[in-house]
């Protein structure tokens, strides 16, 4: 599989920043979402795998169905957290309701696992019809982009 990370180390002032992201190192100061972006089927869950087993403090292998780093959006967390299920809303409610589930969602995880928190995710950085950003900076920690080669499917 040819998949990359779109960079390691400290970004680069002018280069790798861009405006109005945290940038003061690659995953940020801890406090936030790490976003694992990628366009499907470019190698996000071997990543996820690959970053689990890494950071799990264990001799034995985590197993694919108990991955820990689920997706920016689950329907069980919004339902429990907004009071609303996630498929009942229209696309002008999520573009509103998105900011804030993230931001309820880090109070709660924070709280439940103090370390640094991932996030899958495949949807672009865009900003809402109300100019805000749906993956909004204050839960942002940094972001890991994953490339598959296109060459290679």
């Amino acid at each position: 599989m040819s998949s990359a990370l779109a960079r390691f180390g400290p970004p680069r002032p002018g280069v790798d920043r861009v405006d109005g992201c945290p940038g003061d190192a690659l995953l940020g100061d801890g406090r936030g979402f790490v976003w694992l972006a990628s366009y499907p089927k470019s190698g996000n869950t071997w990543f996820r795998m690959l970053l689990a087993n890494l950071l799990a403090d264990s001799d034995r292998a985590v197993p694919l169905n108990t991955l820990p780093f689920g997706g920016a959006i689950d329907n069980g967390r919004f339902g429990e957290l907004a009071g609303v299920a996630f498929d009942d809303l229209n696309w002008e409610e999520m573009d509103r309701l998105i900011p804030e589930f993230l931001r309820l969602d880090l109070a709660k995880s924070s709280a439940l696992r103090p370390r640094r928190l991932y996030r899958k995710v495949h949807s672009a950085y865009v900003v809402n019809r109300s100019g805000k950003a749906l993956f909004p900076n204050d839960v942002t920690a940094g972001a890991v982009y994953i490339v598959r080669n296109p060459l290679d499917v």
